[in-house]
């Protein structure tokens, strides 16, 4: 009985096959390869319908097995996101010549520094002193214990123990409260807040947050997210909504907006379309700063909105109190990140200088309203350091113009003096021979309210003593 099957098998798998029936075989499977291809497309693009016909239910499971290998290699290699490629050659690499904090320090002046610490196995915040270099405080949040918090793990949050574990979570942009507390997220996870002893205070999972983090007049953050659901026509099955979204300081929402909302309210749809009149992508906008106005201007008023938006190369300023998109700034820059005022007629662009044809030498691009000219700033240094970054980077210019460059591919953050001269640098590859670790947009400060919100956590730290 086992050798008749076993000879049947046999004969099955040596049996001759015409040629015509091959090819047929062959051809149906490319013209089968070729539609589930367009399907998939159709699906990641947003594209769910045939004229009256909705296709949603097929390319939604199309587009999940898409992703399945690469869910797979991704749980089984379990990549280190937070040690940086070795993308430069010899010459580029910072983390040569000096580790850690390098050069001379400058008096009332700090840096709320984020960064991987292979110390911790995870990223961690650090207060430090910019005049000694020394680490006043840090704190170190377990984010396996706030992430096991959130009920919901379906939809938004179903990756969330994966991509956001204690080792892998990137600490993004925090900002220091006024009662020693940090206000933070990943790059799309829920926005958290932890005291000076690093428990949690709360957490808000209403929206995806990412990128920066900037504290208006009236005490409240402004921060960029995502929406996975809308009711805007043409758009309800688009599958991320990049939003301008207000929270006070106990994380309750303020105010929110979707900007592809409001394009079409500012009639400027045109910008979410390519020439064949279809959605372009799922991240059409690529939001990544939202920079609320805190001094007068002629130009803007006092609490209009500068956003940046990297796919689209552009900075509009919005006005919330009137829905009113004000300006839309295009220029010399390219998939660029952060924007920030620097005085009454000037904004400062970080222009990570990123073109079809490739990558070159990061530029901090400054345009004036009044003269509505650009003009760069620190050109010969930055070539001659020769900083690239593909993603991130952030930088602040001081009134006397002395100036912060963090430069994520690069591992480095760079002080520049009021002469454009380097005056102090930190390299984050915790003295780990060729290996370099993320820093995650860094803050530095330096004006009256930063100094006393520090002030203020020496008081906590003696009055509160944390338990270990």
């Amino acid at each position: 009985m086992d050798e008749n099957i076993s000879k049947k098998i046999e004969n099955f798998l040596f049996k001759k096959i015409e040629l015509w029936f091959l090819l047929l075989i062959i051809i149906l499977f490319i013209i089968f390869s070729l539609a589930v291809a367009v399907l998939v497309r159709q699906g990641i693009e947003g594209k769910t319908k045939v004229g009256n016909f909705s296709i949603q239910p097929i390319t939604e499971p199309l587009v999940k097995f898409s992703r399945l290998p690469e869910k797979i290699l991704k749980k089984t290699l379990k990549p280190d996101d937070l040690l940086i490629e070795d993308l430069w050659d010899e010459e580029r690499k910072f983390s040569r010549e000096n580790r850690g904090f390098y050069g001379e320090g400058e008096k009332s002046k700090y840096i709320l520094l984020s960064r991987y610490s292979l110390q911790d196995q995870q990223s961690i915040i650090e207060l430090v002193d910019l005049e000694n270099f020394n680490s006043l405080h840090k704190w170190v949040p377990d984010m396996d214990k706030f992430n096991a918090l959130i009920e919901d793990k379906s939809g938004k949050f179903e990756n969330l123990e994966r991509d956001h574990n204690k080792k892998r979570f990137r600490i993004f942009h925090p900002i220091m409260t006024q009662d020693g507390g940090i206000i933070f997220s990943d790059n799309y996870t829920q926005l958290i807040k932890i005291d000076h002893c690093s428990n949690l205070v709360w957490q808000n999972t209403d929206y995806l947050f990412h990128h920066t983090k900037e504290v208006d007049l009236e005490g409240n953050y402004w921060i960029p997210a995502d929406q996975f659901s809308s009711d805007i026509k043409n758009f309800e099955n688009f599958r991320m909504h990049n939003t301008l979204v207000k929270v006070n300081k106990d994380g309750k929402i303020l105010f929110s907006k979707s900007l592809v909302e409001l394009f079409i309210e500012n009639n400027l749809e045109y910008h979410l379309h390519n020439q064949n009149n279809q959605s372009l992508s799922s991240d059409i906008f690529h939001l990544n700063d939202i920079e609320p106005t805190k001094i007068k201007s002629k130009f803007w008023n006092i609490g209009d909105l500068f956003i940046s938006l990297r796919d689209l190369s552009m900075i509009i300023q919005y006005r919330p109190s009137t829905n009113e998109i004000i300006n839309i700034i295009h220029g010399p820059f390219f998939n660029q990140h952060d924007v920030d005022v620097i005085n009454d007629e000037e904004i400062s662009i970080f222009n990570n200088n990123r073109k079809i044809y490739g990558l070159e030498n990061v530029e901090i691009i400054i345009y004036n309203f009044n003269t509505k000219k650009f003009r760069k700033h620190l050109d010969s240094q930055l070539k001659e350091k020769n900083i690239k970054t593909t993603y991130e980077g952030l930088h602040t210019i001081l009134p006397n113009f002395q100036t912060y460059v963090e430069s994520n591919q690069d591992g480095i953050i760079i002080s520049f003096d009021e002469n454009e001269k380097e005056k102090w640098r930190f390299t984050n590859d915790d003295n780990e021979k060729k290996k370099l670790y993320a820093i995650n947009w860094s803050r530095i400060m330096f004006d009256a309210q930063q100094l006393k919100k520090i002030s203020k956590l020496e008081e906590i730290k003696l009055t509160k003593k944390c338990i270990n």
